[in-house]
């Protein structure tokens, strides 16, 4: 039981990871020059 645990905690901690970058740099390359000078 305790292992699926750490399993789980580990894959959702690597898929953060993985994610973290994407998450940050697509919402400013998404969002056009336009909408801000708007």
């Amino acid at each position: 039981m305790h292992v699926n645990e750490c399993g789980r905690s580990a894959s959702k901690q690597a898929i953060e990871t993985r994610l973290a970058p994407y998450a940050r740099t697509p919402i400013r390359l998404r969002r056009p020059q336009r909408s801000m000078a708007e």
